[in-house]
């Protein structure tokens, strides 16, 4: 279900890039999710994009450019959730009601010990 807009028009997320005046620098983020009202063309900024453009900021602090992605701890964090999805060591996401937990990771990691140690199935 699409947000509403306060002029009462639906919403989509949108992948754009924005340009932010920081310390007398503009800086100009690639590819940032934004929530846009397809009547007035109103955008929505989360507080989660915000932070994450402010942590990319801080690791990217001579360039003018940065592309807004995942980060590269986070997205190896994915792989690894992928990897153990298709080995059916977990539960894939979209059958779960709830988040995986690091201990469900933990769990998952010491389940994948155990199984090459007999040799089974890695």
């Amino acid at each position: 279900m699409a947000k509403i807009c306060r002029c009462g028009g639906e919403t989509s997320v949108k992948n754009i890039k924005i340009e932010r005046n920081i310390g007398g620098r503009r800086i100009t983020f690639h590819n940032v999710p934004v929530t846009i009202c397809q009547n007035c063309n109103e955008q929505y900024l989360s507080s989660k994009v915000l932070k994450q453009m402010d942590r990319l900021l801080t690791k990217n602090s001579e360039s003018d450019q940065i592309n807004y992605s995942i980060d590269p701890v986070e997205q190896k964090l994915y792989q690894i959730l992928k990897n153990l999805e298709e080995r059916d060591i977990i539960p894939p996401r979209n059958k779960v009601d709830m988040p995986i937990s690091v201990s469900d990771i933990y769990y998952a990691m010491d389940r994948i010990s155990k199984l090459r140690e007999e040799q089974l199935y890695i």
